[in-house]
């Protein structure tokens, strides 16, 4: 019996109904969903023997594990490849769940999301890192099962077959190589003004976030202190290309995926009476 759900609602499907979804057999599908089994569909579990299944997520472990044949030629990809004799083989790419707890050594209890994410190292080695995440109050959150799908949607990203792992490298180590690979190609009087104002603004407010981190909220937080401060709306423009400027280049070179300074706005310029 075909399963009717709402329009705008995309309800938790049973074993029957993901296996009319997909065409696949009910014993196939318990097979996959055995706590022992090395490797599981994504699965939500209720009590010990209740189960329900995400169809985008399920969608999102087939595509994961799709892959071409041994014989096919394949092209240079950021993925992991082994060579098997002049043709390449790439191996799959890694699908997670995650997992979440309740935490209840604080007032008011809340939900905590784990999941693990690739980064790049100031070196260039691509490592393996464990993250935790605020998902949300017990009382906006009631069970598990919501919590475990709240934190499905975070991993959507990290999941998908076109990301690319973030750089761990902070602002601090990139400037040093904005200094050998950008800046020493400018004139000594650029070259100047540029130190200045890392020295005296940038250093002290983002050098030791990563430069992954930094979003259009941070710079734009930079810039209303700078004006907060007293700064002529010549120096915050200054400011802002100088820093446009930096994240340009972590662009350029692949640290970052975009610039969010072009996001920021300059406040307003004071208006001066004329003489």
């Amino acid at each position: 019996m075909s399963a009717r759900f709402e329009p705008g609602i995309r309800p938790f499907l049973t074993v029957s109904q993901l296996s009319q979804a997909l065409g696949l057999s009910q014993s196939w599908i318990y097979r996959r969903t055995g706590r022992k089994t090395a490797d599981p569909i994504p699965v939500i579990r209720f009590g010990k023997r209740g189960i329900r299944f995400d169809l985008e997520q399920i969608v999102l472990y087939i595509r994961s594990r799709e892959r071409y044949t041994i014989r096919d030629k394949m092209p240079l990809s950021d993925g992991i490849a082994r060579v098997n004799g002049k043709d390449f083989k790439l191996t799959r790419k890694r699908f997670q769940t995650g997992s979440v707890r309740l935490r209840k050594d604080r007032d008011p209890v809340w939900w905590e999301g784990f999941y693990r994410e690739d980064v790049v190292t100031d070196t260039g080695r691509v490592i393996r890192k464990r993250r935790s995440v605020k998902l949300g109050l017990k009382k906006d959150i009631p069970t598990a099962a919501q919590a475990k799908h709240k934190l499905a949607k975070i991993l959507f990203t990290i999941n998908d077959d076109g990301y690319r792992p973030r750089s761990a490298i902070t602002f601090r180590a990139f400037v040093q190589k904005y200094r050998e690979l950008k800046l020493a190609t400018k004139k000594e009087t650029t070259q100047h003004g540029y130190e200045n104002n890392i020295r005296a603004h940038y250093l002290p407010f983002f050098g030791d976030r990563h430069l992954a981190e930094i979003d259009v909220e941070a710079v734009q937080t930079f810039l209303n202190l700078k004006k907060a401060a007293g700064k002529s709306f010549h120096t915050l423009k200054n400011l802002k290309w100088g820093l446009s400027s930096i994240f340009t280049a972590a662009v350029k070179y692949g640290y970052v995926q975009f610039n969010p300074v072009r996001g920021a706005d300059l406040p307003p310029e004071q208006i001066r009476e004329q003489a």
